[in-house]
């Protein structure tokens, strides 16, 4: 199945934001620390963004979000931690 014929998925505004700090290479504790919250809440949201992607990793949730045009490449700049 190609990105255009995937289904349309819906993220949460919180998982999508997740994702994009996971692009950026943050780790979820870095991300927690950006965000307020606990690690533990980062992981779930990642791996609910995941399920929801059909995605089998962390790298691979970010991949197909960028394929399906949730996460803009414009937005990930790993240089910038």
């Amino acid at each position: 199945m190609t990105a255009s014929a995937a289904p349309r998925v819906t993220l949460t505004g919180p998982q999508l934001e997740a994702l994009v700090y996971a692009a950026n290479g943050l780790t979820s504790s870095q991300i927690a620390g950006r965000l307020g919250c606990g690690r533990d809440a980062i992981n779930l949201r990642i791996r609910y963004a995941a399920s929801a992607l059909g995605a089998t990793s962390r790298t691979h949730a970010v991949a197909l979000a960028i394929a399906r045009g949730l996460i803009d490449p414009d937005e990930i700049h790993p240089a910038r931690r």
